[in-house]
């Protein structure tokens, strides 16, 4: 859980100042909470279409480390974007792309992958085609995003 914590902080100390803006009002007395509120935050603006947020949100989520709740604020942050990707560049619905490819091609794909590939399908094509492309993976769960993504 140490590790989990520090890679957020790692991440939040990175992007201090884009974070500043989505600092909680009133701050919390715990080592995690005080941290999500954050990116709760963030998700919050996203969607409102927060530029700054969108952006975060996306590079939160290619950052790909664990974190406290990480799961959680992942799928979160992918279903904020899904009603943002308009506002999306095009480097970061690349990294998404390859993202996909990685969660796929793991035995067990996390929880998130379903959020991302959602995402992905509100892309143009050859995003999906790229995923596609590049699943290297044979196991069932794999097989199941491709066809998604199809």
């Amino acid at each position: 859980m140490k590790e989990d914590l520090n890679n957020l902080i790692s991440w939040l100390e990175i992007n201090e100042i884009k974070v500043s803006t989505y600092l909680p009002e009133k701050k919390v007395n715990h080592p995690v909470l005080d941290r999500t509120e954050i990116i709760d935050n963030i998700i919050k603006s996203i969607k409102k279409g927060d530029l700054n947020a969108i952006e975060l949100g996306c590079d939160l989520t290619i950052y790909n480390k664990l974190m406290p709740f990480g799961k959680a604020l992942k799928c979160n942050i992918f279903t904020a974007l899904k009603k943002q990707e308009q506002y999306i560049n095009k480097q970061f619905r690349e990294k998404l792309a390859k993202l996909a490819v990685k969660y796929i091609n793991v035995a067990y794909p996390p929880r998130e992958t379903k959020e991302l590939c959602r995402l992905l399908r509100k892309f143009e094509p050859h995003y999906s085609r790229y995923v596609i492309d590049n699943v290297k993976s044979t196991t069932e769960e794999a097989k199941k995003w491709v066809e998604y993504l199809n």
